[in-house]
């Protein structure tokens, strides 16, 4: 069998919170949420195998405890340790111990996310993949290449010939953050809130309405519940597509002569009725399911 690993999965005790935390402090990147309440997330930290963040059942107070049974931490590759500390504790991470030997040779330091799940910066020997002999020539290709100063630059790691091609939705198959902003405008106007939401739309930018409805209700306490704002800002922005049809220049030609060699599939973090109104633009559905 040729096997890999896909994603690791992290339940939460608010997933929103969660991923938030992930997307500052390491530069993840939200790939697909199911838009449910709450929601779960699939994020990717640049190599490696996803984090899949979803919504926890029971909660234990030991989580962060290494020794408890069980899958218990992330290890996360750097080429500088202390370059990596240094970035990370100016994004708000607290590092209650000190560097320590690696197995196998290198360095180890544990942090907490959030929640107080276990994860750890690892620096190995420079010249080769894993630092000894004994970890072999694996350690590579799973190594987890941050978005930073600090990432792990090694030449020694090799990419996979392409299977399939995964386009983002917004702002790669159409122009949609305009239509987000005007749609979310829309509905403050309705509600009262048109002249002072106070909501800053670029800092929202890449991140799901369910956390830009979430702080403003948090901020001005309106009677409408979140579901019904999320589900009327959804509708003005669906209306908005269908009627503007922002697709980028050149789109479904790009479209066509991917889809002609390999599968085609679309990542979004917008739910599924934003989605499929995408999708049904120039019947750009009809690429998906195609080799």
């Amino acid at each position: 069998m040729n096997l890999s690993v896909e994603h690791i999965g992290l339940a939460a005790r608010d997933t929103v919170a969660l991923k938030e935390w992930y997307t500052r402090a390491l530069d993840a990147r939200e790939v697909f949420t199911d838009g449910k309440t709450p929601p779960a997330f699939m994020l990717d930290l640049g190599g490696g195998p996803l984090i899949e963040v979803y919504p926890a059942e029971s909660s234990r107070t030991e989580a962060g405890n290494n020794k408890l049974a069980g899958w218990r931490h992330v290890a996360v590759r750097v080429a500088s340790i202390e370059a990596a500390r240094q970035d990370l504790a100016d994004r708000g991470v607290v590092f209650e111990e000190s560097i320590k030997p690696a197995g196998g040779g290198g360095r180890v330091l544990f942090f907490r996310d959030g929640e107080g799940n276990l994860l750890h910066l690892v620096e190995r020997a420079s010249g080769t993949d894993a630092g000894t002999p004994g970890l072999g020539r694996r350690g590579s290709t799973r190594a987890m290449n941050f978005r930073s100063k600090w990432k792990s630059t090694s030449s020694a790691a090799t990419m996979n010939p392409s299977k399939a091609v995964i386009f983002d939705m917004d702002g790669v198959i159409v122009d949609s953050e305009p239509l987000h902003e005007r749609a979310f405008h829309e509905v403050l106007d309705e509600i009262g809130f048109g002249a002072n939401h106070g909501i800053d739309f670029p800092a929202y930018y890449g991140k799901s309405d369910l956390v830009v409805w979430r702080d403003f209700v948090e901020h001005h306490r309106p009677p409408q519940p979140l579901e019904e704002l999320l589900s009327r800002k959804e509708a003005k922005f669906t209306a908005l597509v269908r009627r503007e049809e922002p697709i980028f220049d050149g789109l479904p030609e790009l479209l066509e002569k991917a889809a002609a060699q390999f599968p085609l599939a679309l990542a979004s973090g917008s739910r599924h009725p934003t989605i499929d109104a995408v999708l049904a633009l120039r019947d750009l559905r009809r690429f998906s399911g195609r080799s």
